[in-house]
């Protein structure tokens, strides 16, 4: 697998993003944000009239190992587990008290270590290293009907003998 991505948005030819060593992509209206195997954020999008081919990367920030995005906001996790958010939080769903409109990535204070996340309109689910399943929306709440969420770690074995 090497990475490359490409798209065809209002064309009919193939376009290369020049971004290479893609781990995960996430469409959004008019854009795509790019998580590449380095943990580096990179946004793309296409302005339909010309066509142009424009990138922006977050500057500054720690390598993440995952993102997931709602097409309204985002949270990436870092390598150490911590949760960052941009984007709307007019309902509380970055869990910053800030609920205006959030340009760049920023650590989302008073949450437990991550495993993963879910955005969503007007809320995001957590999933806490220990399994814990939590939800940002107007504060953090804890569901505890579900007690631990199973979270499969995946192995690798060696091909070699």
């Amino acid at each position: 697998i090497t990475g490359k991505l490409w798209t065809w948005k209002n064309t009919r030819k193939l376009i290369q993003i020049s971004v290479n060593q893609a781990l995960a992509t996430y469409p959004e209206k008019e854009s795509i944000k790019i998580l590449t195997k380095d943990g580096k954020i990179w946004k793309y999008f296409i302005e339909d009239e010309l066509l142009e081919r424009m990138f922006s990367q977050f500057d500054n920030l720690p390598p993440f190992v995952c993102m997931n995005v709602s097409g309204q906001h985002s949270i990436a996790i870092d390598e150490n587990g911590e949760a960052w958010g941009w984007g709307f939080n007019s309902s509380g769903e970055l869990g910053l008290v800030n609920t205006s409109f959030i340009w760049n990535p920023t650590k989302i204070p008073d949450i437990p270590l991550l495993h993963s996340t879910v955005c969503g309109q007007g809320r995001s689910i957590l999933i806490g290293q220990d399994g814990e399943l939590m939800i940002l929306k107007n504060g953090l709440k804890r569901i505890k009907e579900v007690p631990q969420v199973f979270i499969r770690k995946s192995t690798a074995k060696s091909a070699r003998k």
